[in-house]
C-alpha cells in the first residue's frame, strides 16, 4: 500500500457500474453496448480505494446502458442500494427511465441532487471523483462547485470527447456537438486522469495536475479455483467483434493455419455485420468457436484455458495514440503469453512481456500465432508467469488508487 495520510479526504464517485444484483439483469436486457471494460475498471479502482480506511468516500451510480428500445429491453431500469464492493462506503445505484433526453436529464438531476446534499453533509477537504467526461455529471459537478467553491473535480477520461466517431452523418453531427460541450466542461476540472500521455496533450491545455493510469487490475475479482490449460493449441480473442479491431483479419490468418489441434475461441459482442461474419467462419471452419457474450468469470477462466491470448488491433488510425486497450492488462494478468501488434497507447514497458507482431498482412499474424503456439510448454508458461508478475505487482488497484488519491491530494 502506497504511505499517504489524507486523513480528512473526502470523496463523492460520480459512476456507471453494474451492481453484481443486477448484472445478469442488465445483460439479459442488453441488446448491444454493453461496457464491461469500463464497469471492470470502475469496480477494480473502487476496490482500491477500499484498502485505504482514512479516506471517506461515497458512491453514487447510474448504470452506463443503451436507450430503449433499440439497445435495451426494458424501460426502467432499476435503482439499488449495493454493498457487493464495501460495506463501509455508502453506495446507492440509482434507478432512470431509459429513453433518449430523458435518460441523459434524470442522470444530471439525480447527480446534482447528491451532489448538493453530500456537500451540505461534508465539511473540509472534498473531491468529486467522475468516472469518464460524461456531460450530465459533468454539468452536475459544475453546479455543485457553484455551490460550493472549495469542492475539487478530478475527472477521468477515457476516451477524447466525440470519439469513436459514428459513421451514421446524424449521429456524427449530433456526437460532435456534444463533444464541444464536453470540452467546454472539463476546463472547470481541477485535475486529470488519463489513459495515455497524447490523451493529456489534447484535453489539458491549462497544465492542470493530471496521472496517467493505463488501467487497473484487480485480482480481488479473479476466479480462485484452478483452471487446467485446454488439451488443444488454443488461440483466444476476448472484446468487441468489431473488423476495426481487426477481428476479420484474425479469422483469415487462423483459417490459413493448418493442423487438427488448434482452435480459435472468439467472445463478446458486436454488431450484427461483424457477428456474421464470424459466423460465416465458424460453418465454413469447425476449429472456430463463437461463445458470444459471456460474463467476466466465463472470460478469464477462457483465457486461463488458453494457449494464447490475441489482439490483432493494428496501429493505423489516430484514435490508437489517445486509447489503451483494457484487454492488454486483463490479457498479461491471466499468465497466458499474449499477441498483439504494437500501438501507440500501450507503453513501452508493456512489450517486454508480449509478442508482437510484427508487419501487417495477414501473413504476419499467421506466422506469429504458428511460432508462439509451437514453442515448448515450459517456455510458454515461464513467460505468461512474468507478463503476470508485472501486472499484478505494478499496476494493481491499490497502486493506481494510491496514484489517484495522491494526485487530488496536491491539485
Amino acid at each position: 500500500m502506497i504511505g499517504l495520510k489524507c486523513n480528512n479526504m473526502k470523496i463523492i464517485f460520480l459512476s456507471g457500474m453494474y451492481p453484481k444484483s443486477l448484472t445478469q439483469e442488465i445483460i439479459a436486457n442488453s441488446k448491444s453496448g454493453i461496457q464491461f471494460a469500463a464497469n471492470t475498471f470502475q469496480t477494480a479502482l473502487i476496490n482500491g480505494f477500499k484498502k485505504y480506511p482514512n479516506i471517506s468516500m461515497e458512491i453514487i451510480n447510474i448504470p452506463f446502458l443503451g436507450y430503449f428500445p433499440r439497445h435495451y429491453k426494458k424501460i426502467k431500469v432499476s435503482g439499488i442500494g449495493f454493498s457487493d464492493i464495501c460495506e463501509r462506503i455508502r453506495n446507492h445505484s440509482y434507478g432512470f427511465i431509459n429513453i433518449p433526453i430523458y435518460k441523459d436529464l434524470s442522470r444530471f438531476l439525480i447527480a446534482k441532487r447528491e451532489l448538493k446534499k453530500w456537500t451540505l453533509i461534508n465539511q473540509g477537504d472534498k473531491t468529486v471523483l467522475i468516472y469518464s467526461a460524461n456531460l450530465p455529471f459533468l454539468l452536475a459537478a459544475q453546479f455543485a462547485k457553484k455551490f460550493d467553491k472549495s469542492l475539487k473535480i478530478c475527472t477521468i477520461v477515457t476516451d477524447l470527447p466525440g470519439s469513436p466517431a459514428p459513421s451514421n452523418l446524424v449521429k456524427r453531427i449530433l456526437r460532435s456537438i456534444e463533444a464541444k460541450f464536453v470540452y467546454r466542461k472539463l476546463l472547470i476540472c481541477d485535475s486529470f486522469i488519463f489513459l495515455t500521455e497524447e490523451m493529456n496533450q489534447v484535453i489539458n491545455k491549462k497544465g492542470k495536475p493530471y496521472e496517467i493510469i493505463e488501467g487497473i487490475y484487480d485480482q480481488d475479482e479473479e476466479p480462485q479455483k484452478q483452471i487446467a490449460k485446454c488439451n488443444f493449441k488454443v488461440v483466444l480473442y476476448s472484446g468487441t467483434i468489431d473488423r476495426k479491431f481487426g477481428i476479420v483479419n484474425l479469422l483469415k490468418a487462423f483459417s490459413s493455419i493448418e493442423g487438427a489441434n488448434y482452435r480459435l475461441w472468439i467472445c463478446g459482442g458486436g454488431s450484427d455485420r461483424d457477428l456474421k461474419e464470424v459466423q460465416k467462419y465458424c460453418r465454413k471452419d469447425k476449429r472456430i468457436e463463437y461463445f458470444g457474450s459471456l460474463n467476466r468469470e466465463e472470460v478469464l477462466n477462457l483465457q486461463r484455458k488458453a494457449t494464447v491470448l490475441i489482439n490483432p488491433r493494428d496501429g493505423s488510425g489516430e484514435y490508437t495514440k489517445f486509447s489503451f486497450p483494457s484487454k492488454t492488462m486483463e490479457y498479461l494478468a491471466s499468465g497466458t503469453p499474449v499477441i498483439l501488434k504494437k500501438l501507440h497507447g500501450i507503453p513501452d514497458e508493456y512489450y517486454r512481456y508480449c509478442h508482437c507482431i510484427e508487419g501487417d498482412s495477414v501473413l504476419d499474424m499467421t506466422k506469429k500465432i504458428m511460432e508462439v503456439c509451437e514453442l515448448p510448454e515450459n517456455v510458454n508458461e515461464s513467460f505468461g508467469l512474468n507478463a503476470r508478475s508485472f501486472i499484478i505487482n505494478e499496476k494493481n488497484s491499490c497502486q493506481q488508487a494510491g496514484k489517484i488519491i495522491g494526485l487530488i491530494d496536491k491539485s
